[in-house]
C-alpha cells in the first residue's frame, strides 16, 4: 500500500476560512476565552446543572435542568434548594451534604428529588464545591436522571426473590427469611400448602391449564394472609406461608381463611377445580424448636391431609373433565344415545360377555375423554386439517389413557381408550398395532363410531346416507374394519332399518 496515502488524513490540511465555525466563538483569537467556553459547556451539558451559593441558594441552572424538573429560573431562583427539591422525608440528610461540601469535599449520591408537579424522580447527584484560594466561591450540582437504571435494578431484584409464574416468593427467599428469625424471641408459624392432581391437570389439558391453576392457587393463597405473612413457591405444586409473631390461633385462622377461600373460588362451575391440601405447624417451645424441626412438622400434616382426600380429588377433576367433554360434543347428549344404542345391537347380536359389554358401555361414554386437552379451534375445524393439526388431535387417545390411569372408575378401559383408533391393517394410532392384537371392544366401537359419525353433523365433512356410509364401511373393510365384523354390523343395520320400516 502507498504510504503517502495511508497517512494522507493527518496530513491533509483543512481551510479554516471554509467551516462554518461560529463568528462569535473565538478561535482565531489567542485571548481564549475560558470564561465563554466554560458558559457554553454549563448551558450545552446533558445532564442538569445548578449553581448553589454557600447557603444553598440557586443562582443559577442550564436548560436540561428545567426540562428535568419543569421550573424556570424566575421561579426559583434565590430560593433554597432544599425547599424546592428535596421530599420532606430527606431534608434532613442535605445538612451533612452541605457540611461536607464546604470543606471542598467532592460528594456523589443516589438518591430522589421532587418534580414541579409533585412526581418523584430517581437521580444521581454529584456535588462539585469552587474553592479558590482556599475560599468557598459556589458549589455546582449536577442531576443525571436514573429512572431508568433503577427500573432495571429493581427487575433484577424482583427475578432473583420472586417466582416468574405466580410473582409470589421464590424458594430462596423463603428460606433466607425464615432462617433469619429467631424463634427464641417470639412465637411463628409455618402453613405447607399443595396443590393436588396438578400432574392430572398437566397431562390432561396440557401445561398451560396447569399453570393457570397455579396462578389460582397463587391468588388463593395471597388473599388468605396477612400483609405481614410471607408466601412463596417452593416447588412445583407446593406453596409455604411464614407466619411471624404468631399463635396457634392466629395459624388456625390463616388454614379456616384459605380453606373457605379454595370454596369460594369452586363455587364458580367454570372455574378448574381448586384442590389444594394443607398443614401448618406453630412454635410451642421456644428454647427446643428450630425452623426446620417447624418446617418439617408443618410438611408432615400437610401430607396426611394430602393422602386423606387425594382420590376424593381425582374425582371431582375427573368429573370436570366429562362435564367440559360434553360441550366439545358436535350435537351434546344426541350423539352418545345414538353409539349407545348401536352398540347395544351389536353386544346382543354377537352374544359378549359382561366384560365386554361393561367395557364398551364405558368406551362409549369416556372415548373422547382426551379430546378434553385438544383445541376447539382444531375439533370444529370445518376444513382440512394440518399435518401439525392432525398430529395434536392424535393426541387424545394417550391424554384420554393417562386420564383413565388416574380414576378407578375408568382404570379397567384404559387400554381401550388407548386403542380405539387403531386400524385392522397396522395403518391406525397411536400404536400401529393390526389384526387380533387389537382389542375386540376397540374393533367394535370403531365401526359403530365411524358410520355414527358418517351418517351426523361433522364440521368437517357432508353428511352421508345410510347407503352411502354402508358403502364407505365396505370400501375400508380389511383395511380400517375387522372384515368379520362388518359383515355382522351391516347385518345388524338391516334388522334395525327393517324395523324402522
Amino acid at each position: 500500500m502507498n504510504k503517502s496515502k495511508s497517512n494522507s488524513f493527518s496530513t491533509k490540511k483543512y481551510d479554516l476560512k471554509k467551516l462554518k465555525i461560529r463568528q462569535d466563538f473565538p478561535l482565531h483569537n489567542q485571548s481564549f476565552s475560558y470564561k465563554f467556553c466554560f458558559q457554553k459547556l454549563f448551558e450545552c451539558f446533558p445532564d442538569s446543572i445548578v449553581m448553589l451559593d454557600k447557603f444553598d441558594k440557586i443562582i443559577s441552572f442550564n436548560k436540561r435542568f428545567e426540562e428535568l424538573f419543569g421550573y424556570t429560573i424566575d421561579e426559583i431562583k434565590g430560593l433554597n434548594i432544599k425547599n424546592i427539591l428535596i421530599p420532606d422525608i430527606l431534608k434532613d440528610k442535605q445538612d451533612d451534604i452541605t457540611g461536607s461540601m464546604l470543606t471542598g469535599e467532592i460528594v456523589q449520591i443516589e438518591s430522589i428529588r421532587e418534580k414541579k408537579n409533585g412526581t418523584f424522580v430517581n437521580v444521581s447527584i454529584s456535588y462539585f464545591p469552587i474553592i479558590v484560594c482556599n475560599k468557598y466561591m459556589c458549589t455546582y450540582v449536577i442531576y443525571s436522571d436514573i429512572t431508568a437504571r433503577k427500573h432495571v435494578e429493581e427487575k433484577l431484584v424482583q427475578q432473583s426473590i420472586r417466582d416468574p409464574l405466580t410473582n409470589l416468593y421464590n424458594r430462596a427467599y423463603f428460606e433466607e427469611q425464615i432462617n433469619n428469625y429467631d424463634l427464641r424471641i417470639v412465637q411463628a408459624g409455618i402453613i405447607i400448602c399443595d396443590l393436588d392432581c396438578l400432574k392430572m391437570v398437566n397431562d390432561s389439558l396440557g401445561h398451560k391449564a396447569g399453570d393457570l391453576l397455579l396462578i389460582s392457587a397463587a391468588n388463593v393463597i395471597k388473599s388468605s394472609v396477612r400483609n405481614a405473612d410471607i408466601v412463596a413457591r417452593i416447588g412445583g405444586d407446593e406453596f409455604a406461608i411464614f407466619l411471624p409473631y404468631s399463635c396457634k390461633e392466629d395459624v388456625e385462622h390463616i388454614s379456616y381463611r384459605l380453606h373457605k377461600n379454595v370454596l369460594k373460588y369452586n363455587s364458580n362451575l367454570l372455574n378448574l377445580p381448586l384442590n389444594i391440601s394443607l398443614g401448618w405447624a406453630v412454635v410451642t417451645d421456644t428454647v427446643t424448636t428450630s425452623i426446620d424441626k417447624l418446617f418439617k412438622e408443618a410438611d408432615n400434616n400437610m401430607y396426611r391431609e394430602k393422602i386423606n382426600h387425594h382420590q376424593k380429588t381425582k374425582e371431582i377433576i375427573i368429573n370436570h373433565l366429562v362435564s367440559l367433554l360434553k360441550t366439545k360434543e358436535f350435537l351434546p347428549g344426541k350423539h352418545t344415545l345414538r353409539l349407545q344404542s348401536l352398540i347395544d345391537n351389536m353386544i346382543q347380536f354377537m352374544s359378549l360377555s359382561e366384560e365386554s359389554k361393561i367395557g364398551l358401555h364405558l368406551l362409549v361414554k369416556y372415548h373422547g375423554i382426551g379430546t378434553v386437552g385438544i383445541s376447539d379451534t382444531i375439533l370444529f375445524k370445518s376444513s382440512a386439517l394440518t399435518p401439525q393439526e392432525i398430529k395434536e388431535i392424535r393426541w387424545h387417545c394417550e391424554i384420554g389413557y393417562r386420564i383413565a390411569h388416574s380414576s378407578p372408575d375408568i382404570i379397567p378401559i384404559e387400554d381401550l381408550i388407548l386403542k380405539h383408533h387403531e386400524w385392522w391393517n397396522g395403518c391406525g394410532y397411536p400404536l400401529g398395532l393390526s389384526g387380533i392384537n387389537i382389542p375386540l371392544e376397540c374393533r367394535i366401537f370403531a365401526l359403530v363410531d365411524a358410520y355414527n359419525a358418517m351418517v351426523n353433523f361433522r364440521p368437517y365433512r357432508k353428511t352421508k346416507t345410510h347407503q352411502e356410509a354402508i358403502e364407505e364401511i365396505l370400501k375400508f373393510s380389511g383395511t380400517q374394519f375387522d372384515p368379520n365384523l362388518v359383515n355382522a354390523f351391516i347385518t345388524v343395520l338391516q334388522k334395525i332399518q327393517t324395523n324402522i320400516g
